[in-house]
């Protein structure tokens, strides 16, 4: 996901010097409440190391970075060395045409603690994401690959630190798409692969949805998007929503339905999203 924003971004900002992307907040929650500016959520650091989080107001936090791992796994005979499609690849190989599945898989691991007045969490984050290919070599001639499937799974365990008898709170956020066409010609059909998902502490549960730019704006006037892409997400507990996180903007929000006790669980989930990204 992030590689398609990137690449989205990247083609408006050939044409034009500065540009604003606008997510699509429900017009009803705009003024309630107003955007939390979050800082200083870009950037990789080296393992272990660490830095201050800045909140406009009401929260701080302390972020520590971890291992982010990528490998690529090449299977040169899927189903086994006597298999039918192992045999094809075989004899084509006599051709001088070789075909292999290949897993694509990055590992991140960060950790983070968030507080407010009275509650504080420690917030463990893991993100996998698995990009299933075939790889085409011909002789010397042309070799390329071809996206078949797109898996992301982002998870975050948040323990209170203040209550420590108080359950867990686990957030889950992730797709699993097919791409039979390519990735690229699927988003370009289809658009991004859009993650949904949940936080629970299996008393509670608030639903993430996903918010889509409705616009993009420079010094040359706007822009329509090629395709949808994800600006950030929405928080919902009880078919309302409590909350909101803008990825463009890096900030956050509430609304008024949200109850106190909840607002340091959309903004923890809100800050793992953010990292996530950066």
């Amino acid at each position: 996901m992030r590689f398609l924003t990137i690449l989205v971004v990247s083609l408006f900002a050939l044409s034009c010097t500065s540009v604003k992307m606008s997510v699509d907040v429900p017009v009803s929650l705009n003024d309630q409440y107003g955007l939390i500016k979050v800082s200083r959520v870009k950037g990789k650091l080296l393992p272990g190391a660490s830095r201050s989080l800045s909140f406009e107001r009401n929260f701080k936090a302390v972020f520590r970075d971890g291992w982010n791992v990528s490998s690529d796994i090449f299977d040169k005979t899927p189903g086994g060395f006597f298999s039918e499609e192992s045999f094809k690849r075989s004899f084509l190989l006599n051709f001088g045409i070789g075909i292999n599945d290949v897993v694509s898989k990055t590992t991140d691991k960060f950790n983070f603690i968030i507080e407010d007045s009275s509650q504080a969490f420690v917030a463990v984050c893991h993100q996998l994401y698995l990009g299933k290919s075939k790889h085409y070599k011909i002789s010397d001639i042309l070799e390329y690959s071809k996206g078949e499937r797109q898996v992301s799974k982002f998870s975050v365990m948040l323990n209170s630190k203040v209550d420590t008898s108080a359950k867990p709170w686990l957030m889950q956020l992730g797709y699993d798409r097919e791409t039979p066409k390519g990735i690229i010609a699927t988003t370009l059909s289809e658009g991004m692969a859009v993650d949904e998902g949940v936080i629970t502490n299996l008393t509670d549960t608030i639903q993430i949805k996903p918010l889509f730019i409705k616009k993009a704006t420079s010094s040359k006037g706007s822009f329509d998007m090629l395709f949808p892409v994800i600006g950030g997400y929405e928080f919902i507990m009880r078919e309302k929503v409590i909350g909101w996180v803008d990825m463009y903007a890096t900030s956050i929000g509430f609304s008024n339905s949200s109850a106190k006790s909840h607002q340091l669980i959309v903004a923890a989930a809100s800050t793992a999203i953010l990292l996530r990204n950066r």
